[in-house]
C-alpha cells in the first residue's frame, strides 16, 4: 500500500500499530497536544518532500528522532486559512512530529548492512579457511562466564589474494560445550575489518564444528546436519542460510594443525532484514498469529529428518520472526538429535520416550498440529516437487563415506515413501497430528 501525508514522506507498506496518545509524558516528548505513533521498516520509508524542514536529535540504540522544525510557522505564515484548513494541516504536523523508528542508513548501522545480499551464503561450494587459536583456552564449562578467545582467520579471496580477520570466539550450546573437546562457535568479528571480504557485513556468526577429534563420525554429523539446513532452505525462504566449511584449524600453543568440515549459519537479523520481518523472543508462540500451512512445513520437515527435539509452540530449537501485521514465522535450527543425523548421543526426549515408547530417533513421530482446513494434499506435493533436489543434495555434499551417504539417501527415501502412499500418510501423519489448545490457541 502507498500512504502519501502531507507530500513529506512516502511509505511503500502497510501501516500498522497505530496509536494517539495525549498523555502529559507524550506531550512534553512530542511538543504537541495529540501525538500519534506507528512504526515502519527503514526500508519502505523514503521522504517525498519537505526533509529540510526536519530537524534530527542523535541517535539513540541506533535510532534516529525526527522532529518537524517550524510547523505552525509554517501553517500561519504561507497560507490563510479556514477553519477545515487549519484541521487539515494540523493533522499532518501531529503526524509529522511523532517519534519515527528510523534506522540509520550508514556504512555504520549494523540492520542496515545485514540488508545487503552476503557474498558467504550466495555460494554452495566448501570455504576454504584457516583459524588460528589457543584451543586450550576454549571454555568447556557451560556454567561459567568465560572471556572470548581470540582468533584470527585466513582465507583467500577469488582473485588468490589472502585475507585476514581478527575474531573472537565463545562456545555456544550447554550439551556441545559440556560433552564436546571442540564444541560448537559464535565468531565474532571485528567492526571494520570485514569490509571488502567475504563476512562484509557480518558482526557474529554461528560455526557448527567436529565436535570430537577423536572420530571422525563426529565430523559426519556436522555434514549432515549442514545437509538438513539445506533442505529446509529448499522448501521455503524463511530458512537459515548455511555456508559449508573446509577448515584448517591452528593451535597457536603447540602449532599443531587438523582439517575438519563444518559450517556457518546466518545471523537471526539478516534472515529477519532479508525478509522484512523482525526476530522475537518470546517463550510460547501465539498459534492465533501464525500461516498455518508454514507450521505445518516445519512440522512435516521436522517429521522428514527424524527430529524430535524442538517445539514452535515452546519455542524450542525454533526461532520466532514477525512481519508488520505481527504474523509469526517459526524457523528451526539445531537438528543434530535428528534420526537423519544419527549422532550416538542423541536420543528422544525423555517425556516422549515414555510417553509414546520410542526407542531411539530413527523412529519417525509426526508432532505437528490438526489445523482446520489444511489443505494437506499440498502440503505433500510441496515436499514432492523438491524431491529430486533433496537427493541432489546429498550426492553433492562432499566429506561423506560411501556408507554414510547411503545412509542419509535410505532415510530419506523412506520419509517419500510414506507421503507417496495415500494409505501411510494418512496412518502416519494425517491420523497423528495434535490437537489445537482450546479454546483460544494458547
Amino acid at each position: 500500500m502507498l500512504a502519501k501525508v502531507g507530500r513529506l514522506y512516502l511509505i511503500y507498506v502497510g501501516i500498522t500499530d497505530f496509536s494517539h496518545c495525549h498523555r502529559s509524558q507524550c506531550c512534553r516528548l512530542h511538543g504537541t497536544v495529540f501525538p500519534f505513533f506507528f512504526s515502519v521498516p527503514r526500508v519502505a520509508f523514503s521522504y517525498d518532500c519537505g526533509e529540510s524542514d526536519l530537524k534530527f536529535q542523535a541517535r539513540l540504540c541506533s535510532i534516529i528522532r525526527s522532529l518537524l522544525r517550524r510547523c505552525c510557522i509554517v501553517i500561519h505564515r504561507r497560507t490563510r486559512i479556514v477553519v477545515t484548513n487549519i484541521i487539515r494541516l494540523a493533522a499532518v504536523c501531529l503526524i509529522t512530529l511523532l517519534t519515527v523508528g528510523l534506522l540509520q542508513t550508514d556504512q555504520d548501522d549494523p540492520l542496515n548492512q545485514t540488508r545487503t545480499p552476503s557474498a558467504l551464503f550466495a555460494e554452495i561450494t566448501p570455504f576454504e579457511m584457516e583459524m588460528r587459536l589457543n584451543t586450550e583456552r576454549i571454555c568447556l564449562n557451560s556454567d561459567k562466564n568465560c572471556p572470548d578467545v581470540p582468533a584470527e582467520i585466513t582465507y583467500r579471496d577469488a582473485d588468490g589474494s589472502e585475507k585476514r580477520l581478527t575474531v573472537s570466539i565463545r562456545t555456544r550450546g550447554r550439551w556441545k560445550t559440556a560433552n564436546c573437546t571442540f564444541p560448537a562457535l559464535f565468531v565474532f568479528f571485528t567492526p571494520g575489518q570485514t569490509r571488502d571480504t567475504v563476512f562484509e557485513g557480518e558482526k557474529m556468526l554461528p560455526l557448527t564444528t567436529h565436535c570430537k577429534y577423536y572420530s571422525r563420525k563426529y565430523e559426519r554429523y556436522a555434514l549432515v546436519e549442514y545437509i538438513a539446513h539445506r533442505l529446509y532452505q529448499l522448501l521455503t525462504d524463511h530458512s537459515l542460510h548455511s555456508r559449508l566449511l573446509h577448515v584448517t584449524y591452528v593451535n597457536t600453543d603447540t602449532e599443531q594443525s587438523i582439517q575438519r568440515y563444518g559450517f556457518f549459519t546466518e545471523h537471526f537479523d539478516r534472515l529477519a532484514a532479508r525478509t522484512d520481518k523482525v526476530f522475537h523472543r518470546e517463550r510460547e508462540i501465539d498459534l492465533n498469529k501464525t500461516i498455518p500451512e508454514e507450521m505445518a512445513t516445519l512440522a512435516l520437515f521436522q517429521f522428514m529428518i527424524g527430529n524430535l527435539d524442538w517445539s514452535a509452540y515452546r519455542s524450542h530449537n525454533v526461532a520466532q520472526f514477525r512481519d508488520l501485521n505481527v504474523i509469526t514465522t517459526p524457523v528451526p535450527y539445531d537438528f543434530d538429535f535428528s534420526g537423519l543425523v544419527n549422532a550416538e548421543y542423541a536420543g528422544p526426549p525423555a517425556i516422549l520416550q515414555e510417553s509414546l515408547h520410542l526407542k531411539n530417533t530413527r523412529h519417525r513421530r509426526y508432532r505437528g498440529f490438526c489445523w482446520p482446513g489444511l489443505n494437506w494434499s499440498d502440503l505433500f506435493k510441496r515436499f514432492q516437487r523438491v524431491r529430486g533436489d533433496v537427493f541432489a543434495e546429498v550426492a553433492s555434499t562432499p566429506g561423506l563415506s560411501k556408507t554414510a551417504r547411503n545412509d542419509v539417501k535410505k532415510y530419506l527415501e523412506s520419509f517419500y515413501e510414506i507421503i507417496d502412499s495415500e494409505k501411510k500418510r494418512r496412518k502416519l501423519i494425517i491420523e497423528k497430528c495434535r490437537q489445537l489448545p482450546d479454546p483460544t490457541l494458547q
